[in-house]
């Protein structure tokens, strides 16, 4: 066998079969990943001298430093090793020699090895090279034969092809703009996909064939569009001029103002044109800054979808059928007696979105005390010795009424929190909120305010520039306009999807707190696919937040902006307290979705995710709203009864039937119910376990962790969600 191959252009080096297969066999052999080696041209490496080791890590990030002072050559090594593939794949006596490919495929090893070790994370992903076939593999069976396209869908595939290959650069390594010349010039002449295929292996003009890793990518693609062109990235360009149309005609939607509405309306167009197909469109809209809210996002999925199955004819989201009225569904006589005093109070349909169509959203419950606040205490202590002098022991009595001098919804009584903890970080702010009532009233109004104003920003600092006042008051919006309420009990459980998903869930059981949890998890998952429960009281929007209650629902709404966007569908009852708007109660089994800016984490990030609002049954002895009368049995709660497990259950699908509907990968749960609304923790336990592993649900969630914070006054709930749900398999 003889061969001649020239490594680089314009030399007169031609290496033999042996030089070529040895240059391979040093290269594989070479451990490039281990220690500092050199590569030089011609992919020779030679060991780096003590003064090429020490500024590695400053050259490594330049081309010009790598080859003057390290005599690095990259971008030749990646050609030549590119070359030298090519080179094998189109040589009769060197394409079938398993040896030599295998070599080949070490070597490549041993080049990406160096790139990701020795050279910066770009250059690296830049020219980072492909393994050859080598062979060994064995089909899982018989071949299906391939699907013949049309002459018309033929044609049609060629644009796609080539939008896909130029959106997937990155992926197959080096793709020289000759590559796509020929790829474009093979379809024109080829007849079928065969010829298309074959024409690919032949060297071109440019002396260059397409290597077999690309030609299978190329296959794939082309395989899986056959039959259903109307997939294809040039059927998605094709809806453009629809779409813009519906986008302007339902402009007034996406903003409370003009300037609004056009910024995301242009935004959206933008993010239109740069996509070259549904999902990357997509994802560009999740993008921030002004990022467009998931509703219009899936509603313009859904009206894409529609012009591609039938252009010109969008389909129409399907709506629930069959849905049943809160006062006609049976419940226990206690439960049954409190709906039908306030029937008004629970929504009427399935899905509610209070505030998608409402032309302007103003900050929730503010009102502003004039100059009760004229001056500001000289410090902290000084206000504290004030706010116990005044409000004493009877925090809920006070802090409760309106009007009162430690207001959290007053802008004074917000501004002297702002001044007296704009030093304080906020691993500070979080620990203040255990040391007193007082400390605590001041950082939860510190906190509303920054939920809620525009003109304070997300760290609790003053904003003067317009422009970022507009910035703040349009991320505050898209978490308000987020907010979906469900009704999951007016529906017959066959209208829910049982089929099983394929995700293997992870189970755990923590003692930390839900914000603690988030933040962990946030570090693993996408925040926009991370829900955490917020364990609410159904008619009470934030519990006891204004009287200084410290449960998990008010300490969770009151270190995010989720008490603000709650706020927006709440209002100030006669008692002073802050309770849900008619039609905006939380229905048992129902729950509200939406999205949430955390901005008290103790690293200091902002982390914006989703909660879940759900009113887990209240089982208390001595309420009013209460269900434990339908529930006991000899004057105690009878949590072994098949109606109790109902009970619980009906809650428990709640959430998850909202998180998969929001397409959620990782949950955070906890001890449901198990605290003032004193649920039994075993019983609670075992009904999750059971529920998680209903088909329904099993398999549709990446992770789920119960995060159940220690509790003096309810030691067993760790311990019995640790006992049944820390081993799980799902």
């Amino acid at each position: 066998m003889a061969i001649s191959f020239k490594p680089l252009d314009n030399k007169t080096e031609s290496w033999d079969e042996v030089q070529f297969a040895a240059k391979l066999d040093k290269l594989a052999k070479a451990d490039l990943g281990g220690r500092k080696v050199k590569l030089t041209k011609n992919l020779e490496p030679l060991k780096a001298n003590v003064f090429q080791k020490m500024i590695w890590s400053v050259a490594k990030h330049s081309n010009i430093l790598r080859k003057w002072l390290l005599g690095v050559h990259v971008d030749t090594n990646a050609r030549l090793i590119t070359k030298m593939g090519e080179f094998i794949t189109n040589t009769p006596e060197l394409k079938d020699n398993t040896q030599l490919i295998t070599s080949y495929n070490k070597a490549i090893d041993e080049f990406n090895a160096f790139l990701r070790k020795n050279v910066g994370k770009k250059t690296a992903a830049t020219y980072a090279a492909t393994h050859l076939p080598d062979g060994t593999q064995q089909p899982d069976g018989p071949k299906q034969p391939p699907k013949t396209p049309s002459k018309t869908e033929f044609k049609q595939l060629k644009n796609a092809l080539m939008e896909y290959l130029e959106s997937n650069k990155a992926k197959y390594g080096q793709f020289a703009a000759s590559h796509f010349k020929k790829i474009e010039a093979d379809f024109d002449t080829a007849t079928s996909l065969e010829d298309f295929y074959a024409k690919l292996t032949q060297v071109g003009t440019g002396k260059q064939a397409i290597l077999p890793d690309k030609i299978e990518a190329i296959k794939t693609f082309l395989t899986q569009n056959v039959g259903a062109p109307q997939a294809t990235a040039t059927l998605f360009k094709q809806t453009k001029t629809s779409l813009f149309s519906y986008l302007d005609a339902n402009k007034t939607t996406f903003g409370s103002t003009a300037k609004l509405q056009n910024l995301r309306i242009e935004r959206i167009k933008a993010d239109f044109e740069k996509s070259a197909n549904l999902d990357e469109f997509t994802a560009n809209m999740r993008k921030k800054p002004y990022s467009i809210i998931e509703e219009k996002i899936t509603d313009i999925e859904n009206h894409i979808k529609g012009l591609m199955k039938a252009p010109g004819k969008p389909t129409k989201p399907a709506t629930p059928k069959s849905y049943t009225g809160i006062a006609n569904r049976p419940f226990g006589p206690n439960m049954t007696t409190n709906i039908k005093a306030h029937p008004e109070n629970f929504p009427t349909a399935a899905i509610t979105r209070p505030l998608e169509h409402l032309q302007k959203v103003t900050p929730p419950l503010l009102r502003d005390s004039g100059n009760f606040f004229d001056y500001n205490y000289n410090t902290l202590n000084d206000y504290i010795a004030d706010f116990d002098s005044t409000v004493g022991g009877k925090m809920r009595g006070k802090l409760q009424q309106q009007g009162h001098a430690f207001d959290i919804h007053d802008v004074q009584f917000q501004n002297l929190a702002l001044f007296l903890t704009q030093k304080m970080n906020n691993k500070q702010i979080i620990s203040a909120q255990n040391d007193s009532p007082a400390l605590l009233q001041l950082m939860r109004a510190r906190n509303y305010a920054i939920a809620t104003r525009q003109d304070i920003d997300w760290d609790g600092q003053p904003i003067k520039d317009g422009t970022i006042k507009k910035q703040k008051q349009l991320e505050m919006e898209s978490n308000w306009r987020s907010l979906v309420l469900y009704d999951w009990g007016g529906l017959p459980d066959a209208s829910f999807d049982k089929t099983p998903g394929t995700e293997k869930t992870a189970i755990s059981v923590t003692q930390d707190d839900t914000l603690t949890a988030v933040e962990k998890m946030a570090k693993k998952h996408d925040p926009a696919k991370l829900a955490w429960i917020n364990m609410a009281n159904a008619h009470r929007t934030g519990g006891g937040y204004q009287q200084g209650d410290k449960a998990q629902e008010e300490m969770t709404v009151t270190n995010c902006d989720a008490i603000g966007v709650l706020g927006n569908v709440s209002e100030i009852l006669i008692d002073g307290r802050v309770g849900y708007q008619k039609h905006c109660h939380i229905p048992p089994g129902g729950n509200y979705f939406h999205q949430t800016t955390i901005f008290t984490t103790a690293d200091d990030q902002l982390i914006t995710c989703n909660s879940i609002v759900h009113a887990f049954a209240d089982f208390r002895k001595s309420n009013s709203q209460s269900e434990f009368a339908d529930f006991a049995k000899g004057g105690n709660l009878n949590p072994h009864s098949q109606a109790y497990i109902d009970r619980i259950k009906l809650d428990m699908r709640g959430v998850l039937r909202t998180a998969k509907a929001q397409h959620q990968e990782a949950l955070i749960l906890s001890a449901t119910g198990c605290g003032a609304f004193r649920h039994d923790a075993d019983a609670e336990a075992k009904a999750w376990a059971s529920v998680l592993k209903e088909p329904e649900f099993k398999g549709h969630f990446k992770e789920v962790v119960f995060a159940i914070k220690a509790d003096k006054r309810n030691p067993g709930n760790f311990n019995a969600f640790n006992q049944h749900l820390a081993n799980l398999k799902l």
